[in-house]
């Protein structure tokens, strides 16, 4: 077997496979690797060591590995299977579906390349336009987490003392940095014209490319990632918070087996269990109540790994960001409506654009047919002048 493709499996940590050496028992190790539970049985081989010092063990298997603690963050990070949540309010937040279509605002450059590339960008959540986003909700776990920890029983009961060591086990899982996850976004509105929305992304000339649910959903749904409406409100948003924690707390308790391996479960649980995954698909939909009215819907991505990643030039730095397809190769490219900014020159703006979607084959929606098409304007994707009196030229 050529153990080496293990190095090529998508890690979503800024480094694949780092600091570790392999001896002669590396084939059955890869072996091993591949067939069981991935993260689970690699998970195990930091079983020696959990101090994240970066020593160099030796392992039952037969050989040396030396992992940094970045190495183990990335194993953890890789553990983003389905989880079966028994809290209602946890399913409820990412089942739920857009009953209207969602818009992008973005710039001349991004309209034209969504239409040419047939994709679209999600951002890095690091490089978003508020940067303590996903710590807001790294701050609501662990301070829900000390919440529990200071109302713990301090008695010798086994009980007490099994719950205590759970939460402190979690509580040294939330303190390894998320700003290393390359966790991805891209934002969307239930509003089709709203100001800020212009002043924030659109500029002088910008659009806003309304989608169906339809086609965001099968597109973030072939690619394993999320859509999810943003939670603005701080009581809903500490109900998750609860929730989530109370949801991987009970699996601490009850060490649920996550591989075939004891000693794999042993260590995943010390490492704090499923919290990570959790705070990865969650964190980036618990918004604060200042942005309220942009009345978002977040496309959110798996942790990803570092190599597949792009990256473009921002106003002050380099920004990462992961290009998601939005169409399949055959399917005709499908934009519900567009709406033209505020601009200089309104009328020849629609007029541009509607070459465009002329010249590209853009349609509105693959389900019209018969008269409903002729009404529809033979199924062509309608481009519309903003109503929203705000100059920036």
């Amino acid at each position: 077997m050529n153990y080496s493709l293990l190095c090529m499996l998508p890690l979503p940590c800024d480094y694949a496979l780092p600091d570790y050496s392999l001896a002669s028992s590396a084939p059955l190790l890869a072996a091993k690797m591949y067939a069981r539970r991935f993260v689970g049985h690699f998970v195990a081989l930091a079983s020696r060591r959990l101090s994240f010092k970066g020593t160099t063990p030796k392992l039952e298997c037969g050989f040396y590995a030396r992992f940094s603690r970045r190495t183990l963050y990335g194993i953890m990070e890789a553990e983003t299977c389905a989880l079966n949540l028994k809290h209602s309010i946890l399913n409820d937040v990412l089942s739920r579906k857009p009953e209207r279509p969602l818009y992008h605002y973005t710039t001349q450059a991004g309209l034209l390349g969504i239409i040419k590339d047939r994709q679209i960008w999600a951002t890095h959540t690091q490089y978003l336009n508020d940067r303590r986003e996903f710590l807001h909700a790294v701050d609501l776990v662990r301070g829900e987490i000390q919440r529990l920890l200071d109302e713990q029983s301090t008695g010798p009961g086994k009980a007490s003392a099994t719950r205590t060591e759970a939460l402190n086990r979690m509580r040294d899982a939330v303190s390894l940095s998320p700003e290393h996850i390359n966790v991805c976004v891209c934002s969307f509105s239930e509003d089709s014209d709203s100001l800020s929305q212009w002043r924030a992304y659109g500029g002088s000339a910008g659009f806003a490319i309304g989608f169906s649910g339809e086609v965001l959903g099968a597109a973030v749904e072939k690619q394993g990632f999320f859509l999810a409406q943003c939670i603005y409100d701080p009581a809903t948003q500490l109900n998750i918070v609860r929730a989530l924690v109370e949801e991987v707390l009970d699996g601490h308790l009850s060490k649920t087996p996550v591989s075939e391996d004891p000693e794999a479960d042993e260590v995943f649980w010390k490492t704090g269990g499923n919290l990570l995954p959790y705070l990865y698909r969650y964190a980036p939909i618990l918004k604060d109540q200042s942005f309220e009215e942009e009345r978002e819907w977040r496309i959110i991505s798996r942790p990803i790994s570092a190599h597949s990643l792009d990256y473009r030039e921002g106003r002050s730095l380099i920004v990462p960001y992961y290009r998601l397809p939005l169409w399949e190769d055959g399917q005709k490219t499908e934009i519900h409506e567009i709406i033209v900014g505020p601009t200089q020159d309104v009328e020849r703006s629609i007029k541009s654009v509607s070459r465009m979607i002329i010249g590209r084959d853009v349609i509105k929606d693959r389900n019209l047919k018969g008269l409903q098409l002729i009404k529809e304007g033979w199924g062509r994707t309608p481009v519309k002048a903003s109503q929203v009196p705000y100059r920036d030229w």
